[in-house]
């Protein structure tokens, strides 16, 4: 049962007084997405001024946006790494980053921890600006968690939810949109137990996740997003081990039950399930579809998991995945996603193939290679027309995303799912493996002590490759895409791994090998 005190919080959200608090905005249209990490701490430092945080009611969790409007972010659909901020704290994490820094001569990585530091020390004047504001507001349990973070680890589940939600409110005024929550009921789970141990009760923690709830719905309606509610506030719930033992834990079922209770669009709940979750788990996510929010949807992790592995996701990545907001897969603070760069017309593709190749193809395995091969030729034809996706350096998303504190030049953006760089780089001891510039071709080399028979074939403008070792087919027909490993996990489990180095990323086409396009092969200490 919801207690009076969440009540009347549900009241002031759904009666929207609390929006006549904000200011119009003005002066956040003339800020441009900074060109430096110089120009992004100016910036940064202007927007904050600008939406500075407020308190709305007796929330108690503070952070919401002053201003009527945001800046519109070109980064986002990322999950920040709200575990690490939050057991390490702003102390910690700018020591790391010193640290790291000395490390490094070259002056635009020595610029750009700089500019991580400055930005943190920002966060933290803020943060301490508005501990006070909440002392006059009457926000007496936030006034005393100020005291102490973010300087310092958060050391309850309290804490550690005010933590996140301060994040939220300093990334979305810093130029990031669609900020994912995350697999939340595993990085708390740490700070419940801490609590439980203290005598906090399931009770008491369950009424701090129903505030928590209410205080996500805030600024939800001046986020980026195509409609009402598309924000990005996406909770994951649930899910396997790599070891294949349940993370479904106390917070798991709290969350849900919280969501039932309040009926409110965010946070959007996803359940990771598979073949052994127990059908009171799909119960109550059925009573939460009732309410008709469109939630929870559900991640097969018998299909996802080795499914991203297959593309070449370490496996411990697989098992920590998470959703971006248009449901996308993605690897908590360390991938983001751009949706909406293009549209493919996968029913016209088929479709058109089908129709053009029925009546010539032989039987159906022709056929369904040569709708592969304009399958292929689509993608190929879109991120033409797409490459050239401009990114700014920000230095604020570095700090909340990094799995650690290494000054990284901001993430870097693609057309999918992709790891933040900055990579070391690979080099290594790869092995180029060459190739006829002719349609299709079959031969063996021996890598590593094991002797592979590879089979190359053109269908249309798609490259497909076979591969078998030891008498075992490994692969079949495999799609070659530039920098993509052709054989799925497990099969390399013990061995390494091909892939095309093309390039500008075009697809592996027979006229450029062994000029512009090249088969590799990595060793597997280098994968």
């Amino acid at each position: 049962m919801i207690s009076e005190k969440v009540r009347a919080r549900l009241d002031t959200l759904r009666t929207k007084e609390y929006r006549k608090q904000r200011h119009d905005g003005s002066g956040l249209e003339k800020i441009a997405y900074a060109e430096s990490p110089s120009d992004f701490v100016r910036c940064f430092e202007r927007a904050i001024e600008i939406a500075y945080p407020i308190i709305h009611g007796d929330d108690e969790f503070g952070f919401c946006i002053s201003s009527a409007k945001i800046i519109k972010s070109p980064n986002g659909n990322i999950t920040p790494n709200y575990y690490r901020l939050a057991s390490d704290g702003f102390d910690k994490t700018r020591e790391m980053i010193k640290e790291s820094a000395a490390k490094e001569t070259a002056a635009e990585k020595l610029e750009y921890a700089r500019a991580m530091i400055e930005t943190l020390d920002i966060c933290e004047r803020v943060a301490h600006e508005h501990r006070e504001y909440a002392k006059t507001h009457g926000a007496e349990r936030l006034y005393r968690a100020l005291e102490k973070i973010p300087a310092k680890p958060a050391d309850s589940f309290y804490e550690a939810l005010v933590f996140v939600r301060m994040m939220i409110y300093f990334m979305r005024v810093g130029f990031g949109s669609h900020l994912g929550l995350g697999r939340f009921d595993k990085y708390m789970y740490p700070f419940y137990l801490k609590d439980r141990a203290r005598g906090v009760s399931d009770e008491e923690i369950y009424e701090t996740i129903l505030a928590f709830f209410i205080s996500l719905n805030y600024d939800s309606d001046i986020y980026q997003g195509i409609q009402q509610g598309d924000n990005g506030q996406s909770m994951v719930l649930g899910g396997t081990s790599l070891s294949g033992e349940s993370e479904y834990n106390e917070l798991s079922e709290m969350c849900l039950r919280a969501s039932l209770e309040l009926d409110l669009i965010d946070p959007k709940i996803n359940l990771r399930v598979n073949k052994n979750t127990p059908m009171e788990l799909y119960k109550l996510g059925t009573e939460l579809t009732r309410r008709g929010l469109g939630f929870p949807q559900y991640c097969n992790d018998d299909v996802v998991i080795p499914g991203l592995i297959s593309l070449g996701y370490e496996p411990e990545d697989a098992a920590n995945y998470t959703v971006a907001a248009c449901w996308d897969f993605i690897i908590p603070h360390c991938s983001a996603d751009i949706p909406n760069r293009g549209t493919f017309d996968f029913p016209g593709v088929v479709n058109s193939a089908v129709r053009s190749s029925l009546t010539s193809c032989t039987d159906f395995d022709s056929l369904m290679l040569n709708v592969r091969a304009a399958i292929a030729e689509e993608c190929t034809n879109i991120r033409k027309m797409k490459n050239g996706f401009k990114t700014y350096p920000n230095p604020l998303m570095s700090v909340m995303t990094a799995p650690g504190t290494q000054p990284r030049m901001s993430l870097t953006f693609g057309s999918s799912s992709i790891s933040a760089c900055d990579d070391d780089g690979g080099g290594g001891a790869m092995n180029i493996i060459p190739l006829e510039p002719i349609p299709n071709q079959s031969f063996g080399t021996t890598l590593e002590g094991i002797t592979y028979q590879i089979t190359l074939r053109t269908a249309q403008n798609a490259t497909l490759a076979s591969i078998e070792s030891g008498g075992r087919t490994l692969i079949t027909n495999a799609l070659c895409v530039p920098g993509g490993n052709i054989l799925p996990y497990p099969a390399y489990k013990k061995a390494g791994n091909f892939r095309f180095m093309c390039q500008d990323n075009q697809y592996p086409c027979y006229a450029n090998f062994g000029k512009t396009c090249f088969l590799a092969y990595i060793p597997e200490a280098e994968l």
